[in-house]
């Protein structure tokens, strides 16, 4: 190419509108090495660019398989998640129905109580509301309650 464009490109007879007065042969030969070494001179400076495109794609499939797996534990970590507060939700209304419930057996126990006479029966009933309120204020399984 360095030849080509010494000697014949830089050529002011190197015309093709020159060289089809003389021949319409040469003037498409004339036309076809002016077209390769503007070819040439395009592929030195697209090559470095497709050649630094292909590395960029490469980098790109590589870090997009990574995002894809973080998003992929991600979603694990989230649906975790959610199932342990749908089972918070569920110890803490089954917590709310079981004070309902010893509050309901407490006041029963109280109208006993009121309506007896008998101190015994009184004493015992006495420890059974006790033993219920320390259940109601014990939190379930390791959840604190706020």
């Amino acid at each position: 190419m360095k030849r080509i464009r010494e000697k014949y490109v830089t050529n002011p007879y190197f015309d093709p509108n020159l060289v089809k007065k003389v021949s319409t042969a040469c003037e498409g030969l004339c036309k076809w090495v002016r077209a390769i070494e503007v070819y040439d001179r395009v592929i030195k400076i697209v090559s470095p660019k497709k050649a630094k495109l292909a590395e960029a794609e490469t980098e790109l499939a590589r870090q997009m398989d990574k995002l894809n797996e973080k998003r992929s534990q991600l979603q694990q970590v989230t649906d975790k998640l959610q199932a342990l507060n749908d089972e918070f939700a569920a110890m803490t209304k089954k917590k709310k129905d079981l004070e309902d419930n010893i509050e309901l057996c407490s006041q029963k126990l109280d109208r006993y109580v009121e309506s007896s006479s008998n101190t015994t029966i009184y004493m015992h009933i006495h420890y059974i509301i006790f033993s219920l309120h320390h259940i109601r204020t014990t939190p379930l399984r390791g959840f604190a309650l706020a």
